[in-house]
């Protein structure tokens, strides 16, 4: 009888304990998904930016007199996402972004060098 006693209580907390470990994988992979929708987001934004920057680049060079601040602004922004993205610890992850991150390091090394051939 001592035996199924402890069965008895063995269950409920194994399934007490089953519950808990669900609920914080729910926990984490919602927040894993909600930080790479954030990162996916933002590549999305810098790949309009720099869309953006490129057909400013094409305009000022059909007109005479051209607002250059508006390249200029575009290039801030342009930065501003990029050092959003560095600041964000689940981009340099060597889990779940490795090769993105590489990537990110080339994009940002090569938007310094646009910025210092726009000016």
């Amino acid at each position: 009888m001592k035996t199924k006693n402890k069965f008895i209580f063995i269950f409920p907390v194994l399934a007490l304990i089953s519950i808990i470990g669900l609920f914080y994988f729910n926990l984490w992979t919602k927040e894993f998904f909600r930080n790479s929708e954030e990162i996916l987001s933002k590549f999305k934004d810098l790949q309009v930016l720099e869309y953006s920057v490129d057909t400013e680049i094409i305009k000022s060079n059909f007109y005479l007199y051209y607002d250059y601040d508006v390249i200029y602004d575009k290039i801030e922004k342009l930065k501003e996402t990029v050092a959003y993205l560095d600041s964000f610890q689940h981009l340099k992850s060597s889990t779940y972004h490795k090769t993105s991150y590489k990537y990110f390091l080339k994009y940002k090394d090569y938007l310094d060098i646009k910025e210092e051939n726009l000016i």
